[in-house]
């Protein structure tokens, strides 16, 4: 008896629990006032306007488009991902985004609102109900060391702090090591003033015999020969102090670099007093690129490396720092560390378009805001030896010059003039593009440009930029396989007629040097085969803005007090470097502040650790 009002009164809750759950389903599934269509919709995000598509069908949103170029692509990422799912699923734009990116998913959300307005929707409707919650998944780690960023500064950084056994972990926003070196050096002058050629000619040189002569020579015996630091002052804000702190840490940084990281060079270190012509260190051309070397070192360091994963903000405390960061998955850190070493880089987004712009986002900005940090604002570094060939990438030419001069390429102005040895350094050629104040262009074979082209292609590019190049439709070039065409952009035809004249003096005379000193020619340029004009664009390879730091590298706050857990290594010391850029400097500061501020840390770790080794013995 017991048994069957218990199952009468099971079935009588069963059904008003079913009822309730139609009810409450019919209720969630209320057709909402809107009409059908297609809607846009914008709204202010974190670094920019953040716009939405949104399609309605039958009453209820079917998709959410989002376009936020603006909004930090790895922070951002989960959320453009997540919240247009959890708006199409509930039909409502009451979302609580826990997603490390709080502003961009709020912008999402009120960009979709501003669209169902267009669509005369019934926005009390839209916002009726409960929140829809997305929680992203939690990780805790603690480490000694975090270095936010694995460019050549951080890198060089956390392979030495491995060397010493330092717990350490990397958070780069890329998905692979390397930074901007990876893309684009094969070989790069570190830092030079005159070539080794240039100085045992100088040695050789006959010193002449007369009184003049004689006077000369005495005075360059009892004056001093410059040294490379009296080169290097005009580079370096002498405020700082930081170019003693280079002189010293340099040799010893690039004797590392080749023992250690097995980074070879084609030039040894020479004596850098007291001879002006003192240091030439080119990377071995044979070799990887430094960026992919360094990428290999890292994953066999025993470093915790997390890929893809931003840096929110960097908190610290009398113990140490807190770094919060995100993943694209949207996996949210929380890294507990002694110490913090900022080595973001510095990156202009001024009116030149930049490289790799989508990775490097002025996370040194925005970590000072957050903090205090004293942030210095500097100048655009640009540089004239790109090729743009859509509206939003430029690609360094400088790296791919040496394989393509063999097939005729030479570089003219507007004029058609050749004015510059395309054999010097990247920087004297940017400077000397620049300073033409006109369009100048890379001319090349057909050969060559197919050389080029392929070149280009197995670079990490988006899809439709390689579809421009495969298709030959880059907006900066120009083909020419006619004399009718010669001169319909730039006046190459009297270049072109030089060229071959030293050819054939070439073919006579091996000793043959044309105006610039290149006596190597294996290519052609020739009207009836066709060449290729290619625009040269300038664009900004960073700033010289960034941190302020001391000259033992801690950062500094706006108040002018000393941080005691956060560092910062290469480029973002934004008060060391000047806007002008010797060649290589720029890598060569990189590797030695990561290398310092490594040693720096490890002896102060190591004397916290004897600390308490002695007073665990005292107590004992």
């Amino acid at each position: 008896m017991y048994y069957n009002q218990y199952m009468r009164f099971t079935e009588k809750i069963l059904v008003a629990l079913l009822s309730f759950s139609l009810s409450a389903g019919c209720a969630t599934q209320m057709e909402k006032s809107v009409k059908d269509g297609i809607y846009s919709g914008a709204s202010q995000g974190y670094g920019g306007t953040v716009e939405v598509n949104i399609t309605i069908a039958d009453q209820k949103i079917t998709a959410v488009n989002v376009s936020a170029p603006y909004e930090s692509q790895v922070v951002a990422s989960s959320a453009v991902k997540l919240i247009p799912e959890a708006i199409v699923s509930s039909q409502s734009t009451v979302i609580d985004a826990s997603s490390g990116a709080t502003i961009t998913s709020d912008a999402i959300c009120a960009a979709v609102e501003d669209a169902l307005q267009k669509a005369d929707a019934d926005m009390d409707q839209w916002k009726d109900g409960e929140p829809v919650s997305i929680r992203n998944p939690k990780k805790d780690i603690t480490t000694d060391v975090v270095v936010v960023g694995g460019g050549t500064a951080g890198l060089s950084a956390a392979l030495r702090l491995r060397q010493m056994g330092i717990d350490t972990t990397v958070i780069e926003k890329d998905d692979a090591c390397g930074g901007v070196m990876k893309d684009l050096v094969s070989a790069v002058q570190i830092v030079s003033s005159r070539t080794k050629a240039e100085k045992e000619t100088s040695e050789t040189e006959d010193p002449g015999n007369s009184e003049e002569d004689h006077e000369q020579s005495s005075r360059e015996e009892t004056e001093p020969a410059g040294t490379l630091e009296d080169d290097l002052a005009p580079y370096f804000v002498e405020e700082s102090g930081m170019l003693e702190v280079f002189m010293e840490q340099l040799d010893g940084t690039m004797i590392w670099q080749e023992d250690d990281l097995g980074i070879p060079f084609e030039d040894e270190l020479l004596e850098t007093d007291p001879y002006h012509e003192a240091v030439v260190a080119r990377y071995d051309t044979s070799a990887n690129t430094v960026g992919e070397l360094l990428g290999k070192e890292a994953e066999v360091s025993g470093a915790r490396l997390l890929y893809s994963t931003a840096v929110i903000s960097v908190e610290e405390n009398s113990d140490g720092t807190v770094v919060h960061a995100k993943s694209a998955d949207g996996t949210l850190y929380t890294v507990t560390c002694t110490y913090a070493i900022i080595a973001t880089g510095t990156w202009d987004d001024g009116e030149y378009i930049t490289i790799n712009s989508k990775l490097n986002e002025d996370d040194a900005h925005k970590i000072s805001q957050q903090n205090g940090y004293e942030y210095v604002n500097g100048n655009s570094i640009l540089m004239a030896t790109g090729y743009q060939p859509d509206d939003h990438t430029v690609i360094d030419l400088f790296d791919h010059l040496d394989g393509l001069l063999k097939y005729g390429g030479v570089i003219v102005n507007g004029d058609g003039e050749r004015f510059v040895d395309e054999t010097a350094d990247r920087q004297t050629v940017s400077n000397a593009v620049i300073s033409q104040q006109q369009d100048c262009y890379l001319v090349l074979s057909r050969k060559g440009y197919e050389t080029f082209r392929s070149r280009l292609l197995k670079m990490e590019l988006d899809g439709e930029t390689k579809d421009l190049i495969s298709s030959d439709e880059g907006k900066d070039i120009f083909f020419i396989t006619s004399k009718g065409q010669i001169n319909d952009v730039v006046p190459v035809g009297r270049v072109i007629q030089e060229y071959e004249q030293s050819l054939s003096q070439l073919s006579l005379n091996d000793g043959y040097e044309d105006a610039f000193g290149r006596n190597s020619f294996k290519g052609n340029l020739s009207l009836e085969n066709g060449i290729v004009l290619i625009r040269l664009s300038v664009f900004s390879t960073g700033n010289t803005g960034g941190l302020s730091v001391d000259n033992s590298f801690h950062a500094l706050r706006a108040d002018g007090a000393v941080s005691e857990h956060v560092f910062a290594a290469g480029s973002v010391c934004g008060n060391v470097l000047k806007e002008q850029d010797a060649p290589g400097l720029r890598t060569a500061w990189a590797f030695v502040s990561g290398k310092t501020v490594a040693d720096e840390i490890g002896s102060v770790l190591a004397e916290d650790q004897l600390n308490k080794l002695l007073e665990k013995e005292t107590e004992k």
